[in-house]
Formats: structure tokens, C-alpha cells, sequence
């Protein structure tokens, strides 16, 4: 279905310098969803850009996608298109599904404890998953600690190394110096 131009609109005229021809894009009056291809997403936590790099990977070809992101009321929508015309490709739901588990973000320490303590029964199973929390959350700081600290490590010794070298040489004049701390 198209729509009539107004007089004062015409027909679409190329930029100055093209001389290809413009893709014939499919006519879509229904809403996202209401025609082929549309896939549902039930996921809130989508990063677009990686699901779209996800599927070029999976799929071995350049896809564009189209997403409506889901809302508390209704389902979002998925469709994946060819680059080059803009049609739906039929890809398999196993295929989209698979993807969409991998781009879901990996489940925190904070959501793993209440999954844990929700699931536990009795007392000594909400003392146990604490526990386990705490653990966790020891380990965690532990490893960030201990990163910072090969960190500091390393760009202390780039900083004695450039000191070391300024203090032999004066990159102008090539002259040995010495620098002295106050």
C-alpha cells in the first residue's frame, strides 16, 4: 500500500552523486509482530547491538534486526531482515532462542542468593544460602583486590622504568642528567 505524494513532495529524487537504484522495501502496514517473520521475546535485558552481531555470527550472513522490547503488559517482537531488501528471513526458533540465551546477562551473585534463599526450605537452608552469599561475595572482592593490585603493580614499574630513563638521558641535548626529589 502507498500512499499518494502531496503536490508539493513529487517523486523521490536520489542524492546528488548516486547512481545505484533504491531497494524495494516490503510494504508493512500491520504492526511489529502482525506479519511473517516476527519472533517473540519474553527477555527484558537485550543489548541490541550484540544480539544483532550474535546473529550475523550464528547465522554466517549480514542481518538487520528490528526489536520492540517487551513490556510488563505485552511480549516484544523480534524480526530479523536481509540487508540488501529489507524481507524477513525464515530463521529457525531454535536458532533465535539459542542466541537470545547467550545474550542474556549472566545471572549476579545478588540474584543467584535470592533464587537460592527463595528455593531453600527451612531455616538452616536460608542460614546455608547466606552463607554461600557471603562467600561469594568474600571471593569477589578478593580477586577485584588482588587485580588492582597487579595493576598498581604494573604501572608503578612503567613509571620507574620512564623515570629511570629520564634521569640517564635529556631527550633535547642528549646529555646524562639527574633528577633529585624534593
Amino acid at each position: 500500500m502507498s500512499l499518494p505524494l502531496g503536490p508539493e513532495m513529487g517523486p523521490r529524487q536520489p542524492p546528488l552523486g548516486f547512481t545505484g537504484s533504491f531497494p524495494a522495501a516490503p510494504d508493512q502496514a500491520d504492526p511489529l509482530g502482525e506479519f511473517e517473520g516476527a519472533y517473540l521475546v519474553t527477555r527484558k535485558k537485550i543489548d541490541p547491538v550484540q544480539l544483532q552481531e550474535d546473529l550475523i555470527r550464528r547465522l554466517g550472513r549480514d542481518v538487520t534486526i528490528t526489536l520492540r522490547m517487551p513490556s510488563d503488559t505485552e511480549p516484544g517482537y523480534l524480526r530479523v531482515l536481509d540487508v540488501r531488501n529489507g524481507v524477513p528471513l525464515d530463521v529457525d526458533q531454535a536458532v533465535i532462542d539459542e542466541v537470545l540465551e547467550e545474550n542474556d546477562s549472566p545471572e549476579t551473585n545478588g540474584q543467584r542468593f535470592l533464587r537460592e534463599f527463595d528455593g531453600s526450605e527451612g531455616v538452616e537452608g536460608q542460614l546455608l544460602a547466606l552463607r554461600d552469599y557471603i562467600a561469594r561475595d568474600v571471593v569477589a572482592q578478593e580477586h577485584q583486590a588482588a587485580a588492582q593490585s597487579r595493576m598498581h603493580a604494573q604501572v608503578t614499574r612503567l613509571h620507574q622504568v620512564r623515570l629511570a630513563d629520564a634521569q640517564r638521558f635529556n631527550p633535547i641535548t642528549g646529555e646524562t642528567i639527574a633528577v633529585r626529589a624534593l
